[in-house]
């Protein structure tokens, strides 16, 4: 039997949410990301977490619905 998607989807929402505040707080602290291999900026890995958050929230969100 398959596993159930929905605590999946919010294991990796909640993964996602703590990198993201993490990733506010370093950038906060004066944080920059040197030498990275994809010439990424902090806010724009911080951009690419957010949309990941909604992403997640959102597949809860329609999953919810298609459960209830």
């Amino acid at each position: 039997m398959p596993e159930p998607i929905l605590p999946i989807l919010e294991a990796m929402k909640a993964s996602h949410s703590l990198h993201l505040e993490r990733l506010l707080k370093f950038k906060e602290a004066g944080g920059k990301l040197d030498g990275d291999p994809n010439h990424e900026t902090i806010e724009e890995l911080i951009n690419r977490e957010r949309l990941a958050v909604s992403r997640f929230a959102s597949s809860i969100e329609h999953m919810s619905k298609l459960h209830a």
